[in-house]
């Protein structure tokens, strides 16, 4: 504030009294206490953005706004303005306090700045004191009407807007993935938007995105603003429902007068085509047009302060440039979230009661509904005629004394309450009835600010919803911001205790079987679908068990399970001995090494030295009668499993092995080539072998098929010495290649719970081997084909070898 800008006032100015008088507490003033209230003032001027009073600082002057305007606000972040004719100060000179609020001027002032010492309570140094006291009386009492009427306005407008009032979020970002990751900065970062930009939240059905921008908002520094939704697709062609017409207002209208806020459009891709061109006029001007009944729209014109949040099931190209968009990822690609948010719907659900009356166990509806009390707390009773002002005179030392009657309680009781309606009426009647020379002032509006109560902590509402694995509890309502609880333990026992007997619920946990089924799952309906599971099976398993049960077993879940998956029997969860072979040493490394190895060369030496005919050489029988013909059999039943014990491929590792003993690196596998010309090679390579052995009558020759059997085994072991595992079996072996094709009808295979592996697994040693991986993993070298178990769709690349099996360490 500018001191050389200060005018003494030695004469009362006819114009400046004039003036005066029009407004309270002045006009109570006879002419000398006027006089005198001028003399002791100076005339100043204030630029706009001047601070003219700080909240806890001692007042020094009394001010009376000459010309212009300034914004009060409080440490709660309540603001008002001051108009010409507002007093700044003389309450707390009256009270001997310091500034209760924060005073800058909004635009150029022009100040009468009376000296403090005239206006104290009681003061020595003015003659007038008892007019001074009547003035205030009066100030007070129209100060306490406006708020009344403010009030009842307030009023109003959350009444229209209680329909459309969104509640806190129920949570925040569930999960830990990459995905949620970057979705809860998306969210962070579009709650702390200073130019409050549209936002476009997109993505499939029941992903909560409503939730979602419900967390930008409470998140936000306007989180006491209300946020109200509308749907889209219930808007008609004008949007009187949204932009208002004629005397009804609509939605913007009423944030707008709430001091702005924020309005969620929920499916806007259904937004009706006629109101595509004014949403657009929204976003990029800030305006909108309140059509008046007789007034062509474009001649009225709103200016808005009001942020919109939209969301979709779709990309809306038509508002790109002037939204932020946010796209919410879908459970399916993202598998690793599911834990999180079964967990976070488990410890929700452990919170309510069990009703052993089959009742229904979810969140009360009432609990979630907003409140249809005004935003700020206060009541609609009429405090301004319940008020009664009774001046008179008294004996000792004139003092004037106000008697207001509330009909709210006792003086302490209205002092600690946050209606600014009952305050003001607290802090008149300590002052008037109990002539207090100095009174404590009400609490702050920042005591009343919105928070949620977090499993029996208190955090903001803001690092609550942006908590990866945030959790629920019960919310209180500030400002106009109602936020109410998801689930309120006490109200659900007591209605719950109405309809059957409660009993408390022990810790509900997920099995691993059935944690195991919902990661396999694609979950179409996301979020929404995975609790509704959630929540039934756990409703289904409190009627059969009463609430005793601590894990939920897979059957509970048959809704979470893919079609392909119906008629599926898994081999090794029922026959877990089965499961404990396949595990073993024994399959297949102890059966080809310690039996086939020495077998095969002595086979292979009968046929090439021993009798040539089937009538005497039994090798040369069983190879053509038995093990040709049962091995189609054997692919419908066990696929390629011959692969899995083939003594051709037996001794191209034995060679694989003596090659990296001797310090040999082996190639990496040509891919390219090898899915280009590979199923040429082992074509021709089979029609060779028909051809020989229908031309020199290999079933009958025994010493020809020892060596088509050689032929095989040394193109195992030459591929062996130059490549990395099974390259010949996955892309030039003409007997694996026909093995591969057969073996797409097999009514048994070996696949991945693919939910598992993507959202549970971080080592892949399935694929590319590794050491032992608690709790179940073995050591493996990984799959000799190169195949990733939940990659599979057929059983064409699987030869049964197992060593998934072993090195997964999630069974």
């Amino acid at each position: 504030m500018d001191a050389d800008m200060a005018k003494p006032l030695a004469t009362v100015h006819d114009e400046t009294y004039n003036w005066l008088k029009k407004f309270p507490p002045f006009d109570a003033l006879g002419y000398d206490a006027t006089h005198e209230l001028l003399s002791a003032s100076t005339q100043v001027s204030v630029e706009a953005g001047e601070t003219i009073a700080k909240e806890g600082e001692a007042v020094q002057s009394v001010y009376i706004i000459r010309s212009g305007f300034a914004t009060v606000t409080s440490s709660g972040g309540a603001s008002r303005s001051l108009k010409p004719g507002d007093v700044c100060g003389w309450m707390e000179t009256f009270l001997g306090q310091v500034y209760q609020c924060h005073v800058v001027a909004s635009s150029r002032m022009e100040l009468l700045k009376v000296t403090s010492d005239v206006l104290q309570f009681n003061s020595c140094k003015s003659s007038y004191q008892r007019q001074y006291n009547l003035g205030l009386a009066r100030y007070m009492a129209k100060q306490l009407e406006e708020l009344e009427e403010e009030s009842k306005d307030s009023s109003r407008r959350l009444q229209a807007m209680t329909p459309y009032l969104v509640s806190a979020p129920k949570c925040g970002i569930v999960g830990n993935s990459s995905y949620a990751d970057r979705l809860r900065k998306q969210v962070v970062a579009a709650s702390r938007d200073v130019q409050k930009r549209p936002v476009l939240i997109f993505g499939e059905r029941g992903l909560e995105k409503a939730n979602t921008a419900a967390l930008i908002h409470f998140g936000s520094f306007y989180r006491k603003k209300p946020m109200v939704a509308v749907n889209a697709d219930r808007l008609d062609a004008r949007g009187v429902e949204l932009f208002g017409r004629g005397d009804k207002p609509g939605l913007l209208d009423l944030l707008q007068e709430q001091g702005g806020g924020t309005l969620l459009i929920n499916n806007v891709n259904e937004l009706p085509s006629t109101l595509i061109p004014r949403v657009k006029q929204l976003f990029e001007e800030k305006t909108y047009q309140h059509q008046l009944l007789g007034m062509a729209m474009s001649d009225n014109r709103k200016a808005s302060d009001v942020r919109v949040v939209m969301t979709a099931e779709k990309p809306c190209p038509q508002f790109d440039p002037f939204i932020t968009v946010i796209k919410v990822p879908p459970l399916r690609v993202r598998p690793s979230d599911v834990k999180d948010l079964v967990r976070y719907t488990l410890s929700v659900m452990n919170k309510l009661p069990v009703n052993n009356s089959g009742g229904n166990n979810k969140p009360s509806k009432a609990a979630a509904a907003p409140s249809s009390s005004p935003p700020d707390g206060t009541t609609t009773t009429n405090t301004a005629a319940a008020l009664k002002v009774v001046v008179e005179e008294a004996g000792n030392g004139g003092v004037a004394k106000m008697t207001i009657d509330t009909g709210r309680g006792d003086p302490a009781t209205l002092a600690s309450s946050s209606d600014p309606t009952r305050t003001i009426a607290a802090t008149t009647t300590a002052i008037f009835v109990s002539q207090l020379s100095s009174a404590k002032a009400p609490d702050d509006e920042s005591k009343a600010m919105a928070e949620v109560v977090v499993a029996g902590r208190t955090t903001s509402p803001f690092a609550e919803a942006f908590s990866p694995g945030s959790t629920v509890g019960t919310s209180t309502s500030s400002g106009s911001a109602t936020m109410t609880s998801l689930d309120n333990c006490s109200s659900s026992s007591s209605s719950s205790s109405s309809r059957g007997a409660a009993v408390q619920r022990q810790k509900t946990l997920l099995s691993d079987a059935a944690l195991k089924r919902l990661l396999s799952y694609t979950w179409p309906g996301n979020i929404k679908e995975l609790r509704s599971a959630v929540e039934r099976a756990t409703v289904i398993v409190d009627q059969t068990e009463g609430g005793g049960a601590s894990q939920l077993p897979e059957e509970v879940f048959w809704s979470a399970m893919q079609g392909k998956d119906r008629f599926r029997w898994n081999l090794l969860s029922s026959y877990p001995l089965l499961k404990d072979i396949l595990r073993s040493e024994f399959w297949p490394d102890g059966l080809n090494f310690k039996f086939t190895a020495y077998v095969y060369p002595v086979l292979v030496a009968l046929l090439l030295w021993g009798p040539q005919d089937r009538d005497h050489n039994f090798v040369l029988n069983f190879f053509w009668a038995w093990w040709w013909p049962l091995s189609f059999v054997a692919f419908l039943f066990l696929g390629r499993v011959w692969c899995a014990v083939c003594p051709f491929m037996i001794y191209g590792e034995l060679v694989q092995k003596w090659r990296i003993a001797s310090g040999a690196s082996l190639m990496k596998w040509p891919r390219e080539m090898g899915e280009e010309y590979g199923p040429w090679f082992l074509l021709s390579l089979f029609a060779g072998i028909l051809i020989w052995e229908e031309v020199w009558d290999l079933p009958n020759t025994a010493s020809l098929s020892g060596w088509l059997l050689i032929l095989i085994t040394v193109g195992a072991m030459v591929c062996s010495a130059i490549f990395e595992r099974r390259y010949w079996c996955r892309y030039l072996c003409p007997i694996g290649g026909m093995n591969g094709m057969f073996a797409k009808l097999s009514m048994t295979e070996l696949r991945a719970r693919q939910g598992v592996c993507s959202g549970e697994c971080s080592t892949y040693h399935c694929y590319k081997g590794g050491c032992a991986v608690p709790p179940e993993g073995l050591e493996s070298v990984g799959c000799p084909l190169y195949s990733h178990p939940a990659q599979l769709t057929d059983n064409r690349h699987c030869v049964n070898c197992m060593e998934c099996l072993k090195a997964c360490p999630h069974s």
